[in-house]
């Protein structure tokens, strides 16, 4: 049930509704899914339950190298899957906050004690 909700709010966070109209909703949209987003989001599944069923290791972390690796070496763009796209390289530039941000930070030390 947990996942079914979250399949909702993933794919309409504005909308939360019971579980049973998340499941009507979830059934009904699916001929708009993308086999292919829908093969690869399954693939993920099985190697988060596989793996930690049987490696001591993360299954996440696996599960998103296997994800890295299969996205690049099968151009899974080309099949309609989307991708994060490109990643810039480096650090971004460094610049000092300006001084009206340094106004509220007495609040903000305040409220962490």
């Amino acid at each position: 049930m947990i996942v079914l909700d979250q399949c909702q709010a993933a794919r309409d966070p504005l909308r939360q509704g019971s579980f049973l109209e998340n499941l009507v909703t979830l059934v009904g949209k699916l001929p708009q899914t993308s086999l292919a987003t829908l093969a690869v989001g399954l693939a993920m599944l099985a190697i988060l339950v596989g793996w930690s069923a049987s490696c001591p290791e993360p299954g996440p972390l696996a599960a998103m190298a296997v994800g890295i690796a299969a996205s690049g070496l099968l151009a899974l763009q080309t099949f309609g899957v989307e991708t994060v796209g490109e990643i810039p390289l480096g650090l971004p530039e460094f610049t000092a906050p300006n001084s009206g941000s340094w106004s509220s930070s007495g609040r903000v030390l305040s409220a962490s004690r």
